[in-house]
């Protein structure tokens, strides 16, 4: 969702220096890019702890509804968490471009530094390290007491280089928003760009390690392409077998029957062109391909 949808506003923006999308792009595109990652983290961290509750909890809580119920809880949360990011951006005309800024009014900046402490704290630094810290001690008890250990060792694998992957590529982007939310000297241009670059990666990245490591995800991916390409081609109709009236023993006879006369009715070309030229041909001396016949009957 983030490349398909926030990367090309980010790239025209670069490309054309000013911005030419309007001002409720310019609202809602950071708004919902945020909205997009918190999502990402928290819904990391929620199976992290689903993991670890949901097998001794009862069976209502593992049903599509619970799950349905928590991912509408987490996105809902996650799009409110950067309201003000939407509530402060505006256009600013510079010179003879225009720009998309965030303007934060003095009346709400001490609450507002207050906020961007705990923001970025709540929605990315404790779910990665819980989530990171989760599944090393999992992948550490499955290595040693787990009753099959490759397995269970090589999920958990996929899933703890998942979570490191989004942590780190993650924290450029948000130390530069905390840098500059918080009113310190205005970052380098290169790193909030590198920021921006690792954040894309980072939405690309998660598809590519579970395909490549996870052998589950590969063998759906495989049966889905199996079943959209048989649906593409046409089966040819079955054959129908010819129908014989009578019970089972004349049935079986006859199938018999036809078959021994199918069997009967079969000549070979070769052999058969072999002895009729062996009978009714006069072959000459050089030309006989067996002489020794000729001179055994001499003899």
């Amino acid at each position: 969702v983030i490349l398909l949808l926030c990367a090309p506003v980010r790239a025209v923006t670069y490309y054309k220096q000013t911005w030419t999308l309007g001002g409720f792009v310019c609202r809602t595109t950071d708004w919902f890019q945020h909205s997009c990652v918190v999502a990402k983290t928290l819904i990391l961290a929620a199976t992290t702890r689903a993991k670890h509750t949901l097998p001794h909890a009862p069976t209502p809580l593992r049903g599509p509804t619970w799950i349905h119920g928590a991912l509408v809880f987490i996105w809902t949360v996650s799009m409110m968490f950067p309201i003000p990011q939407m509530l402060f951006a505006s256009l600013l005309q510079y010179d003879s471009d225009t720009i998309c800024v965030s303007k934060m009014p003095v009346c709400a900046s001490e609450f507002m530094s207050l906020f961007y402490k705990i923001y970025p704290t709540a929605t990315f630094v404790m779910p990665v390290i819980l989530t990171t810290a989760y599944y090393t001690k999992t992948l550490h008890a499955a290595v040693n007491h787990a009753p099959s250990p490759q397995h269970q060792s090589k999920v958990i694998l996929v899933l703890l280089c998942l979570s490191g992957a989004l942590g780190l590529m993650l924290l450029p982007e948000w130390g530069t928003f905390t840098w500059v939310r918080l009113g310190y000297n205005k970052p380098p241009a290169g790193l909030l760009m590198f920021a921006q670059v690792l954040l894309y990666a980072c939405s690309a990245l998660s598809p590519v390690v579970l395909m490549t490591m996870y052998d589950d995800v590969r063998q759906g991916l495989v049966t889905l392409w199996f079943i959209a390409t048989c649906r593409s081609k046409k089966c040819a109709p079955p054959k129908k077998c010819p129908q014989t009236e009578g019970n089972g023993a004349e049935v079986g006879a006859n199938a018999m029957t036809n078959a021994v006369a199918q069997d009967a009715d079969k000549t070979f070309p070769d052999v058969e062109h072999f002895w009729t030229g062996r009978r009714n041909t006069q072959v000459e001396d050089e030309q006989d391909p067996v002489p020794w016949e000729k001179e055994e009957k001499m003899l």
